[in-house]
């Protein structure tokens, strides 16, 4: 929700990869529509080097996800993070990943026995990983031979294995062709394809109840990254277009009554944003979107509940459907959004933040909430962030992983959980070797 989101060649929560040359986070319940605050997003470009984001990228990754190409090249280490509403990802640079927090319905992939993960640990029967996704109880992998695997709460369909039975085990997903990225929200999920054509699944795909295998998302083409938030759907274009799909960002469910099953408010096709068209990276969450744009600069729209959008404004009714500026940012190499906040990276190797707080999911040392973007101290040298519901995780150039936020799960990967364990300012993290 969710993250990190990579930059494209031209990023994922949120998105990370590891150098594919494309391109780290939400609850399910039954039936339920306003899920608890979902997924979220991370985007880096594809100028980003080394690293990736929880959506992020080692090289050049699609947006919101982790990111990397495995390398039997020096010593073992970190290369792209990946978070889910309530667990995080580290791929290293041997295709491996390691994760850490909530394993109730085996997100973690590990056996359902160990409920949550409180320190990095190594996933089993997952290897050649280059790109990674989480989201509330699931998540996805893009292996290096371009099979598309999921693992944990099959609600909906959500694992695209035309299923719907849960698994702690990666299984493939049903795709008609090598995948370049993978996306997962709280109810579906979308991969791109390496001939950048889209495919989705899930409670939302096609405006059904529930799709459990891939279909093609139609008017989408040289799709450079995709980003998931909520029920909504975005993807950039090699030309820096942004496309939407399902469900409109701020609207809510309309039930058609004379079709069974369908719903009259969904795009069942690609449908241009305007406003943007300069976009690398993208974010997105149930809240908001923001688009990184080639000069370096921001553009976020949607809710502005909690001060996410970045402009000194917030209010339950205060809502932007245009991208808008964020004044005062530049220079800045990725994005990652949660509900109702947002993060971003600086080429410098700074992160700024605002939005929503009361995790301290800012990194600010306190549980207050920003209107406007703040510098967090104690991070250098970040190249890509990963953000879940309540928590950011960030990378650094030589492999440093840093969490702060919620910690009830153990999220932050420390080693704690519970509410003493919330960290208001980053901490950086023992991932060791695979």
């Amino acid at each position: 929700m969710r993250a990190a989101v990579l930059g494209s060649s031209g990023a994922g929560l949120a998105i990370a990869w590891l150098g594919l040359g494309f391109g780290l986070a939400v609850q399910a319940g039954c039936q339920e529509r306003n899920p608890p605050e979902a997924n979220r997003a991370s985007a880096t470009p594809s100028s980003t080097s080394a690293s990736a984001s929880a959506s992020a990228s080692a090289a050049a990754a699609p947006s919101a996800s982790a990111s990397a190409e495995p390398s039997a090249a020096g010593p073992p280490r970190v290369v792209a993070i990946a978070a889910g509403a309530d667990h995080t990802f580290a791929v290293y640079s041997t295709g491996e990943v390691k994760g850490w927090g909530d394993n109730r319905d085996g997100e973690l992939g590990l056996d359902k026995k160990t409920r949550a993960a409180l320190t990095p640990t190594l996933v089993p029967n997952l290897e050649n990983v280059v790109q990674i996704d989480g989201a509330a109880r699931r998540s996805c992998a893009v292996l290096r031979d371009g099979t598309a695997e999921c693992w944990g709460n099959n609600f909906a369909g959500a694992l695209g294995d035309g299923k719907t039975k849960s698994r702690a085990t990666p299984a493939p997903v049903d795709s008609d062709g090598p995948t370049r990225q993978v996306q997962v929200d709280w109810g579906h999920g979308c991969i791109l394809l390496r001939d950048g054509t889209v495919r989705c699944w899930g409670l939302i795909a096609q405006s059904t109840p529930s799709e459990s295998r891939p279909k093609p998302v139609k008017k989408l083409a040289s799709v450079e990254g995709l980003a998931l938030g909520g029920d909504t759907s975005y993807a950039w274009h090699s030309d820096g277009s942004v496309s939407t799909w399902d469900l409109e960002l701020g609207k809510q469910w309309l039930y058609a009554e004379s079709v069974e099953g369908q719903y009259d408010n969904i795009r069942t096709s690609g449908a241009r944003v305007k406003g943007v068209d300069d976009a690398r990276a993208l974010a997105a969450s149930s809240t908001h979107v923001c688009a990184l744009r080639r000069g370096g600069t921001l553009m976020c729209w949607g809710s502005g509940n909690r001060g996410q959008l970045g402009d000194g404004r917030f209010g339950t009714e205060y809502f932007v459907a245009k991208p808008k500026p964020v004044a005062g940012l530049e220079d800045l190499s990725c994005v990652a959004v949660g509900p109702s906040f947002t993060c971003v990276c600086h080429t410098s190797g700074q992160v700024s933040c605002w939005g929503r707080n009361e995790w301290g999911q800012l990194g600010l040392g306190d549980k207050k909430g920003r209107m406007k973007p703040e510098l967090v101290a104690g991070l250098e040298n970040i190249t890509s962030l990963a953000v879940g519901d309540d928590h950011t995780c960030a990378l650094s150039r030589d492999g440093f992983v840093f969490c702060w936020g919620k910690n009830m799960s153990g999220q932050i990967g420390d080693g704690e959980k519970g509410l003493p364990a919330t960290r208001l300012r980053p901490v950086r993290i023992d991932v060791g070797a695979p």
